[in-house]
């Protein structure tokens, strides 16, 4: 499991002019939505990363572990996330 550190950072972005001014003009927080979507790929490159392992598990123990007990551990490790 990983340990969430509180650290941050900063991220620059450069936009056009007008895209600025468009989010601004409807009151879009521009940093949250960066945010976000920065987080939200995050946790996806995370995930593949599960599934990658888990399915290199499965490979290595085919045959030495019973696929229900496989489930139960993929079941456990997405519980988990």
């Amino acid at each position: 499991m990983y340990t969430v550190k509180l650290v941050s950072t900063v991220v620059s972005v450069r936009i056009p002019k007008w895209v600025r001014e468009k989010l601004e003009e409807a009151n879009v927080n521009i940093a949250e939505v960066v945010k976000e979507a920065l987080l939200r790929k995050a946790q996806e490159l995370e995930e593949k990363d599960v599934e990658k392992l888990l399915d290199e598990l499965a490979a290595e123990c085919r045959g030495k572990i019973s696929p229900r007990e496989i489930a139960r551990l993929v079941e456990e490790s997405r519980e988990e996330l």
